[in-house]
């Protein structure tokens, strides 16, 4: 756009011949020609363009003097400053393109394509609501631009506006029949819609019309990626290497196929390595990528990226989280909650986000029970507020019949080698089928032998990475579930979101978190009396009903999980070793300050022992050697303690057989490893507290009549642990107890309570 200025200062006219030399690439003559007007006479803006063609010729250290502290009010000149806003846009300096792209509008009205420009620096720093903005500026005056109509689209989509995204990508190929991005978009659009198989059509139709369209091909691929068909995904992604396809999405799209299909960590992060290389700017490589960092525990490198990448102004959300969970492995746990709560101020309404704090409060010792209550109905009611935006569900009734079995369905991310899969396996494999059909609702990204097994317990399985959560609902209605059972919670990958829609006449959260989700739409929690004492069902939303628990409802279990082979020495190590070992293989975000101190203290009242610490956070070596420092500063001798990284199952288990004393964590107790400690025969000592997070040790131990082990205090903690190492009789006649208890481990004695409360909750229903 030609702009005639109606009052242009020598100045301006200067900045403008020297912004035409630069974006002419004649730099050198840019450079001297500044130089000379510098020397006489300060001028930000000119000082603007002359740090920016000092980049282009590579003198970046000299450039940054001359483009620190710039003021822009000076420039009052639309063409220049648009001029200027591209020369910034071109070296990705989005924040001073955005300042000048608006004082270029400012000063020349129905100037569009500095709203367009604008938007488009927007969208590059994932502005979208910004962005959104700026177009509609641009399209009041401008309404036929197709790059601004599919820009626009792209920015719709991104704020799942979906219907009005759809109506722009018409208006595209209202222009243009054939244009392949818009075909792309309408079936992305679709796909979060209505599904895959209504989206693939249009994926297939824009390769037809450009058979190198990454945005098809990212589709495509992405689309049996989340179907969990990375056979097929593979084919396409072959094919678009093939077709000589470069683009960050294959990269990203490859990683992903390594990372979840192959569980290739390894591969995938070589992948994402050199494609980062390749696009320093593209947020989803950095957060796939700095995913499996986090995962092996490089805290260190992975913390400067991120601070590098929010330098630079890629302060995505996601990447963002990325920081939380980071801050929060690394027992920075009032950080970390403090980051999500700033990125909640952005998308109150996320679900991720509010899962992710909420999750990260009931590992904070500083929340009392009625602060964490309180912020679950808070948030919870939030969630619930959004259920809507996609339609509504007519409550299915349930209607009993003779010799139909009750249709359970139980929902989880973690039907692999996890905790709650420990927990829950023996239910599914002993249901007795007669009178439950159990389908398993997964949200896994990686499958592995437990998931196998699970898979061929369950009745049916169904992939819920293929639905958003009013689909899932649907889903749900469909396969005409009875009783829908939640064992997430607030934990990573939940689909409380499909809860929300109330999709089936009973639904249960269960065995996955220790508190309320907040949420009316879930009618009940199950639970044990220990667990969640009478006195606290005042801090769940839903009504608290409790497992039936007793000796004559057991059944034969076909679950045995300990490894072959695998199996609790008979003596405590000590009568061997000479000394005792205490140990914990709990995550570090497990272990509160006043925990750690209730360690030292032990260890200085027992002199002659050792402490074994394990857990996947000491794959960081930095991070192994701080918490040994920790300890040491205390005055605790180095050789007395053995802190490991991760391990495969076999290995973590054998563990055990070096431990004479477990060591439980507080307030948030270990929950697997308490229960594979037991498992293992090694007796635990562990602290209850108020909430249920804090009484799991105290459930199991209660189980196991070791109520003993059970303190009610820090200082009760150290004694019951100085004690036992004390009476080496009473420890030797618990690891009898665990023996002779594990010769009887072929029952289960849960499946039958629960199968009783199920039919008791469902009848109510007929």
């Amino acid at each position: 756009m030609e702009l005639i200025s109606k009052k242009m200062s020598k100045d301006d006219a200067r900045l403008r011949k020297a912004l035409d030399l630069v974006l002419s690439q004649n730099f050198f003559e840019a450079i001297q020609f500044c130089e000379q007007y510098l020397r006489k006479k300060k001028n930000s803006a000119l000082n603007f363009v002359y740090g920016h063609a000092l980049i282009r010729v590579n003198r970046q250290d000299e450039a940054r003097v001359h483009l620190k502290n710039i003021s822009l009010k000076t420039v009052k000149d639309a063409y220049c400053l648009y001029q200027m806003a591209h020369l910034a846009y071109e070296l990705e300096e989005y924040n001073d393109a955005i300042v000048c792209y608006q004082r270029a509008a400012i000063y020349e009205k129905g100037f569009w394509e500095a709203y367009y420009n604008l938007g488009n620096a927007f969208k590059k720093i994932f502005k979208y609501k910004e962005a959104k903005e700026a177009y509609l500026k641009a399209l009041k005056i401008n309404s036929t631009y197709i790059d601004l109509l599919y820009n626009f689209a792209q920015v719709l989509e991104s704020l799942t506006e979906l219907d009005n995204a759809v109506s722009y990508y018409n208006k595209v190929l209202g222009i243009k029949a054939d244009d392949s991005g818009a075909i792309t978009g309408i079936g992305r659009c679709y796909y979060l819609q209505k599904g895959f198989e209504d989206a693939k059509p249009f994926w297939l139709r824009a390769l037809e019309i450009n058979p190198v369209s990454y945005e098809a091909y990212d589709a495509i691929v992405g689309g049996y990626i989340s179907q969990g068909d990375f056979v097929r995904a593979q084919i396409f992604l072959d094919k678009a290497i093939d077709a000589g396809v470069q683009h960050q999405t294959v990269f990203l799209n490859m990683a992903r196929v390594l990372y979840m299909g192959e569980n290739n960590s390894k591969l995938a992060r070589e992948v994402l390595t050199q494609a980062v290389e390749f696009y320093p700017r593209v947020a989803e490589l950095w957060n796939l990528l700095l995913g499996i960092m986090i995962e092996n525990a490089e805290y260190d490198d992975a913390e400067k990226i991120l601070n590098d990448l929010f330098l630079e102004g890629m302060e995505v959300w996601y990447l963002k989280l990325g920081m939380s969970k980071l801050l929060f492995e690394t027992s920075r746990i009032n950080e970390a909650e403090e980051v999500v709560k700033e990125i909640l101020e952005l998308k109150p309404d996320n679900g991720v986000l509010i899962s992710a704090l909420l999750a990260m409060m009931s590992y904070n010792p500083k929340h009392t029970a009625d602060e964490l209550f309180s912020a679950h109905k808070h948030y919870g009611a939030l969630l619930e507020s959004g259920i809507g935006k996609a339609g509504f569900l007519t409550p299915r009734k349930f209607k009993k019949e003779d010799g139909k079995p009750i249709k359970v369905g139980y929902v989880s991310p973690d039907f692999r080698d996890h905790a709650t899969s420990r927990f829950i396996e023996p239910i599914i494999a002993n249901h007795d089928r007669d009178k439950f059909h159990v389908t398993l609702y997964s949200g896994n990204k990686i499958e592995d032998k437990v998931t196998v097994r699970l898979k061929e317990y369950a009745n049916a399985w169904c992939n819920t990475n293929i639905y958003d959560d009013f689909q899932l609902a649907q889903k749900f209605q469909e396969d005409e579930i009875d009783i829908l059972v939640d064992l997430a919670g607030h934990t990573p990958g939940n689909r409380l979101g499909a809860f929300g829609y109330k999709p089936c006449p009973v639904q249960v959260s269960f065995v996955g978190y220790p508190y309320t989700t907040g949420m009316k739409s879930i009618d009940y929690y199950f639970a044990n009396e220990t667990l969640v004492p009478r006195d606290n069902t005042k801090y769940f939303v839903e009504k608290v009903l409790y497992l039936p628990f007793n000796n004559k409802s057991i059944r034969e279990s076909k679950v045995h999980w300990l490894p072959d082979g695998i199996g609790p020495v008979e003596n405590s190590p000590n009568i061997e070793k000479g000394y005792f070992t205490f140990g914990c293989f709990n995550r570090l975000e497990k272990i509160s300050e006043e925990l750690l101190f209730a360690w030292i203290e032990i260890l200085k009242r027992v002199p002659n022992s050792k402490l074994i610490l394990k857990n996947r956070n000491f794959d960081s070596k930095k991070t192994r050697s701080e918490f040994i420092a920790r300890f040491c500063e205390k005055g605790i001798e180095q050789d007395r303690l053995d802190f490991r990284g991760s391990s495969d199952l076999r290995t973590y288990l054998e563990t055990f057989n070096e431990i004479d004393i477990g060591l439980d964590t507080y307030p948030y107790n270990g929950s697997t490893v308490s229960f594979d400690s037991l498992a293992m025969c090694v007796s635990f000592i562990t602290l209850s507290g108020e909430g249920a997070q804090s009484r799991i040790g105290m459930l199991l131990n209660k189980s196991r009549g070791l109520e003993i082990c059970n303190a009610s205090s820090f200082d009760d903690y150290i004694n019951k642990a100085v004690s036992l190492v004390n009476s080496p009789d009473i420890l030797a006649m618990h690891r009898k107890e665990h023996i002779r208890r594990l010769a009887n481990a072929a029952f289960d004695y849960t499946v039958m309570p629960l199968e009783e409360l199920f039919e008791t909750v469902i009848n109510q229903k007929g």
